[in-house]
Order: structure tokens, then C-alpha cells, then sequence
């Protein structure tokens, strides 16, 4: 996010409209910016660190955000964070327990018969972003496997 700021002139990006758009586990990643960035280091020599990491908007489509049973995605939870885990950890990963009242906007997407990632995760996490006032918007589509029939 620091590094697309940092050269928006030179790529003409409006340096006001950055987002971040994550599916599945690159959800997972794309709602830890979400919840987890900062307003850079003023005092940093380097002049990308000076810049925030808080992105404009996000797009979250059927993505990981809780990391405890029975919402989780076992396999990122354990390539994420490992076989056994701290309750810190798992805390600090489940995204919609971080969203707080500076968190972007987000759109979010889901199926209702995801086996992989249940649709609850996007429902968490966006019940998170209205508790907060934060603008959201979520779509959860019924049986994916009927919409192209």
C-alpha cells in the first residue's frame, strides 16, 4: 500500500482511491490491511515508511476472516498460523474482532454453499464494519453451483 502511494503520480493513480480486493486466503490478507495498517512513521529516514498503509476501500470476496472453530478455514489457519496457535494470535487474526472506527469500507461477496469458507465470515465481518459506522455493503449468493444452470 506504502510503495502504490509512493509512486501514484508517477503510475497516474489518484493517491485518494486506493483499495485493496483479497479472495479467500487473499482475503484473509486483504482484511488484516483492513484492520491492521498504520499512518506510517513520520520519523522514519526511509520516505515509503512515512507513508500510510491504510487503504481507501476494500473488496473482500468469500474470504477468511475468522480463525476460530466453526467459521474457520482449518488450512490458513494452520499455514497462517501453525499447528497450535496462541489465543493472542488467533485473536489478532480474526479480522472482524480488529475493525475499528478508522477501518475502510468494504464490500463484501460470498456464497451461501461454500464449504471451504463459510459465508459466516463474511457476515462477521461485516457485522463488525456497521457496529462501527463504517460504510459496507455484502452480497452472499445462493448455491453457486445452481447460478449457471
Amino acid at each position: 500500500m506504502r510503495l502504490v502511494r509512493f509512486y501514484a503520480e508517477k503510475w497516474n493513480i489518484d493517491q485518494d482511491k486506493i483499495g485493496i480486493m483479497g479472495f479467500s486466503a487473499g482475503g484473509h490478507l486483504a482484511s488484516t490491511l483492513l484492520t491492521h495498517f498504520d499512518n506510517g512513521d513520520v520519523s522514519s529516514t526511509d520516505e515509503i515508511e512515512k507513508i500510510s498503509s491504510r487503504p481507501d476501500f476494500g473488496i473482500l470476496m468469500y474470504a477468511v476472516i475468522s480463525m476460530y472453530e466453526p467459521d474457520v478455514h482449518k488450512g490458513s489457519r494452520e499455514n497462517l498460523l501453525g499447528k497450535e496457535p496462541t489465543e493472542e494470535l488467533l485473536n489478532d487474526f480474526t479480522t472482524y474482532l480488529q475493525v475499528k472506527e478508522d477501518t475502510p469500507p468494504v464490500f463484501l461477496v460470498h456464497a451461501s454453499d461454500d464449504k471451504a469458507v463459510p459465508s459466516e465470515n463474511s457476515i462477521l465481518f461485516y457485522n463488525a464494519l456497521v457496529k462501527k459506522g463504517i460504510r459496507a455493503e455484502m452480497h452472499i449468493y445462493p448455491m453457486v453451483a445452481m447460478a449457471f444452470h
